[in-house]
């Protein structure tokens, strides 16, 4: 997310060398971000968050205070000391990345409920477009979240990948986007 120079990162990516990212981020002049926020605890999601922090200044990381099983997001934060300082737990309140509204849509927090359907939703608000990113919610996730009042969308980032367990005909009639994208690798085994 960027804008007026300010920027702020939902995910981390899947490698623990986001060079990509990095590299992405200097081509378009920003060595800075606002925040990083994780959508859930799978690495998938949060691997490239140590090598963001080392190469970028980031004023904070948000996540959902929540135990996981597997542990590995506890692990890499223990593991980390530079990143304890700056984790804070995410909460229900909008956040800005300079004219970007972004909403917070907090997840169930039913212990009852897999990890992919306690994702973080954020509705990304600009001047003329919005996106609404799902991390990894599955038909369980989305039902709940379309009971939130997000609204009609422009673009939504399809929940878990684009898979067959993601992004059902009711969520779609109710946040009616114009265009769907998926966030997967090439020649990835899914």
């Amino acid at each position: 997310l960027v804008s007026a120079e300010r920027a702020a990162l939902i995910d981390a990516g899947p490698s623990t060398n986001a060079t990509t990212i990095v590299g992405h981020l200097h081509r378009m002049g920003l060595s800075k971000l606002e925040w990083i926020a994780i959508t859930h605890h799978h690495p998938d999601h949060f691997a490239g968050l140590p090598y963001l922090v080392r190469h970028l200044q980031v004023r904070q990381i948000k996540h959902l205070a929540t135990n996981t099983i597997p542990d590995t997001w506890s692990q890499m934060i223990g593991q980390s000391p530079t990143l304890e300082t700056r984790v804070a737990p995410i909460n229900a309140k909008d956040l800005g990345v300079g004219s970007l509204h972004v909403r917070v849509f907090r997840p169930t927090k039913s212990r009852w409920v897999g990890e992919n359907d306690r994702s973080i939703a954020f509705r990304v608000d600009g001047m003329k477009r919005s996106i609404l990113i799902t991390g990894d919610l599955e038909s369980f996730g989305e039902l709940r979240l379309s009971h939130q009042d997000v609204g009609q969308i422009d673009i939504l980032n399809l929940g878990h990948h684009g898979s067959r367990t993601s992004t059902g005909g009711d969520f779609l009639d109710a946040i009616q986007p114009q265009l769907a994208v998926a966030s997967c690798g090439a020649h990835n085994r899914y």
